[in-house]
């Protein structure tokens, strides 16, 4: 099931992908909630317990949770770890960076998601890709979101559709800086992905360091995704070993 929780009016959303089973959230929904932020974690009150997957003492960036004591679904997207024991409850759709749009005390309606149907193509080729896709509001409009494993390494991605062709912004890796060290990384990891036809190494416009690809096709647009999983788990390699 895919669940929308849209906030700040509906000025951003984010899409999860939860696990099956958990009749009693979809005979809730729709429900209003305040999103709560502690630390690198966004978290939300749901209106009855729900029933739970695995118990999580560690908590994998991408994955979504319950905590018990209050009733709520966690969203975590950086180096937070769970206050206490949470349970896994299925899979955030997307880049988690975005995540960090939400503020302490924003409203937000929590809905069955319903893909946009002006995005449906590029829906239909990143499911063919094996990916789980959503398209959650980001500002002015819709993006498309997606997420898969692979080889045990999340890669998520944006498409932003244009009248002109894609642009595919993958997950933030860290902050760009004008300095000498940061100058010598970029550097690196565009050289380590020159090989690639349409796949650079880039900062998106937070000014955040993210692999991005810029078509014009949806043949295109496949081929940049594959590249793009492609690279994702050597240049993450690359900046922790």
């Amino acid at each position: 099931m895919l669940i929308e929780v849209a906030g700040r009016g509906g000025n951003y959303s984010f899409v999860l992908k939860l696990i099956k089973g958990n009749s009693t959230l979809s005979r809730l929904i729709p429900f209003k909630t305040t999103l709560r932020v502690w630390k690198e974690e966004v978290y939300f009150s749901t209106p009855a317990e729900l029933r739970l997957g695995r118990r999580c003492f560690r908590v994998r960036l991408g994955e979504v949770y319950y905590w018990p004591p209050e009733r709520s679904i966690c969203l975590f997207y950086g180096s937070s770890e769970a206050y206490t024991p949470v349970w896994y409850l299925g899979e955030f759709v997307g880049p988690v960076n975005y995540v960090a749009m939400a503020r302490d005390g924003d409203e937000a309606l929590v809905a069955r998601h319903e893909v946009d149907p002006g995005l449906k193509q590029v829906v239909n080729v990143l499911e063919g890709m094996g990916y789980y896709v959503g398209t959650p509001l980001l500002g002015d409009g819709r993006a498309v979101a997606a997420s898969k494993y692979v080889g045990g390494c999340r890669v998520a991605l944006l498409v932003f559709s244009e009248d002109y062709g894609y642009h595919v912004e993958g997950e933030a890796l860290y902050k760009h800086t004008h300095t000498y060290t940061g100058m010598k990384v970029m550097h690196e990891l565009r050289e380590f992905v020159r090989r690639y036809r349409y796949l650079r190494f880039d900062v998106n416009e937070d000014g955040y360091a993210v692999l991005t690809a810029g078509v014009e096709g949806l043949d295109e647009l496949s081929k940049a995704v594959g590249e793009l999983e492609d690279a994702y788990p050597g240049v993450v390699k690359k900046l922790f070993t």
